[in-house]
């Protein structure tokens, strides 16, 4: 899901919430309407047009492939009022490019459920408690200012297949929920999403009582240190990833990274995980510098990812105690030190 499209129709008017540029340099300015933004535990915006008070909230269901979105309406413009979210797709591996041809398909289960289905069989499970309904295929360009000052590509493009729709009527309250999932759903779309929500405040609050720290920044730290920390399905086993949207798991970032997010705070089973997978890999004393997708071999061009590794190693000892890790990765790091003092690829020794 590569955007949502969120416009409220009040009267015949419609504003738009959502925020965007485009390829020919027109915008979306939703964020003229942006009255807050909070974030605890999930982020929070909060929205003022034309009377209608509108709050979305989002959250990732912990260790699984599902997102809910909810937004809660007041309606104070007297009018009768229609909230719309269009979902916009790509379905393509992370940095490629939409292929123009690729087309996408809504088959509808329900007025409250269905699949998205893209070229290849790759499937998306929809739920609301509001109304879906199959649109003409949209294709939208994008502009990314951004990465265009920083040399990378400047577009990118994706498609819309249907929209989310829910009224509220003058003076009332309402509720829209909406869950993607990559597996199908059993429940309704307000239950399920009340249970994302409780999900991962309860998995938060665990994360915080873990690292017992007593500093009110330290704690909402570690909560947020949680979000690197990643299943690497090629492994099967823990990793870093070294940032969103678009960069993996990197051997030195993991390897500067692991004992901020792992190690002060208590997730010491984690940091096992990663040591492990990285130690599995290491080859002529070289830890990968890169895990690559896509059955693609690890890239071994860093100088000092495996001098960090013992560096781990030792910063887990000192606040885990206990040799029985210590000495699965013992045989490993003399392989380092020798290879190292020997003399190992790309000149580095």
């Amino acid at each position: 899901i590569h955007r949502l499209l969120e416009k409220v129709s009040v009267g015949g008017r419609e504003y738009i919430l959502s925020s965007q540029e485009f390829s020919d340099h027109s915008r979306e300015e939703g964020f003229r309407y942006l009255t807050e933004f909070s974030w605890e535990d999930t982020p929070v915006w909060r929205y003022l047009s034309a009377g209608v008070e509108i709050e979305k909230e989002a959250a990732l269901r912990p260790g699984e492939n599902t997102v809910a979105v909810r937004y809660r309406v007041r309606n104070r413009s007297g009018k009768d009022v229609t909230l719309s979210v269009t979902p916009f797709f790509q379905f393509v591996p992370k940095g490629e490019d939409l292929n123009p041809q690729s087309s996408f398909r809504l088959l509808l289960e329900s007025e409250k459920s269905g699949r998205i289905q893209a070229d290849g069989g790759i499937e998306l499970y929809v739920v609301t408690d509001g109304q879906i309904r199959g649109i003409p295929e949209e294709p939208e360009t994008y502009y990314y200012a951004y990465d265009a000052c920083d040399g990378r590509r400047e577009n990118g493009n994706a498609k819309a297949c249907c929209r989310i729709s829910m009224e509220i009527g003058a003076g009332a309250k309402g509720q829209l929920s909406i869950v993607f999932a990559m597996e199908e759903k059993a429940s309704g779309a307000s239950e399920l999403t009340e249970k994302v929500f409780r999900e991962i405040k309860e998995y938060r609050e665990k994360l915080e009582e873990r690292a017992g720290f007593r500093d009110e920044n330290a704690c909402v730290l570690a909560k947020s240190a949680d979000q690197f920390i990643s299943r690497r399905e090629s492994t099967g086993g823990k990793t870093i990833l070294a940032g969103y949207p678009f960069f993996e798991d990197w051997g030195r970032d993991t390897m500067i990274a692991l004992p901020g997010l792992c190690i002060s705070t208590r997730r010491y089973k984690e940091a096992e995980s990663i040591l492990r997978t990285f130690a599995r890999y290491e080859n002529k004393g070289l830890m990968p510098n890169l895990f690559p997708e896509g059955g693609k071999e690890p890239m071994y061009n860093t100088v000092d990812a495996s001098l960090l590794f013992i560096n781990c190693v030792w910063l887990y000892y000192e606040a885990a105690g206990g040799t029985e890790f210590i000495r699965e990765m013992f045989p490993v790091m003399e392989r380092i030190v020798n290879a190292y003092m020997a003399g190992t690829d790309f000149g580095i020794r």
